[in-house]
């Protein structure tokens, strides 16, 4: 039961008048942030191992609930959860993506992190609790482990903590994009 969905420039009125005539509902504004934090290694961190996942997936279904899913109103709470425990199965499945965990030594927090072009895009981040000294510290092992030229992760405009976070390891927002959805 998930929607189709289709991302459009924030500014590009004309789109999103269209489609809003065609039927399609906006349910978030996403940003794009780039920059290159800084590397650094952390004891607690460490690469994911398979028997990591359901400590992953136990803090997916309680971490996410700002994005597109969670945001639309005719998703069902539990199929919106059970759709982002599904995007860390695939993280873990995915040799090509990288999964990091902070671990002292119950799973506190992941990230989960994909190459693109030279750079890498955080997939997911997350933590058992609020702790953004956590989700840095994630950040900054994996630029030193991965050594991307740049990072980019996206969080959604009314995602005030991300969005400060973001900005708190030096990344800038380069793109704002509508979200609509279309059963």
């Amino acid at each position: 039961m998930i929607p189709i969905c289709v991302r459009i420039d924030a500014d590009d009125k004309r789109s999103f008048d269209a489609l809003k005539l065609d039927g399609w509902r906006e349910i978030e504004v996403l940003e794009t942030y780039r920059g290159k934090p800084d590397a650094k290694h952390h004891d607690l961190i460490r690469r994911a191992l398979d028997r990591d996942l359901l400590a992953c997936i136990a803090i997916a279904e309680k971490a996410f609930t700002h994005d597109r899913l969670h945001a639309d109103p005719n998703i069902p709470l539990a199929v919106a959860t059970e759709a982002k425990a599904e995007w860390v199965r695939k993280c873990f499945a995915d040799r090509s993506c990288a999964v990091f965990v902070y671990a002292d030594p119950a799973i506190r927090g992941f990230i989960a992190l994909k190459w693109i072009d030279d750079g890498a895009l955080i997939d997911l981040i997350a933590t058992n609790k609020p702790r953004q000294h956590i989700c840095s510290r994630l950040v900054k092992h994996a630029m030193a482990d991965l050594k991307p030229s740049y990072l980019r992760a996206g969080t959604q405009q009314k995602n005030q903590e991300g969005r400060l976070f973001y900005s708190a390891l030096g990344m800038t927002c380069i793109k704002r994009q509508r979200t609509l959805h279309k059963p």
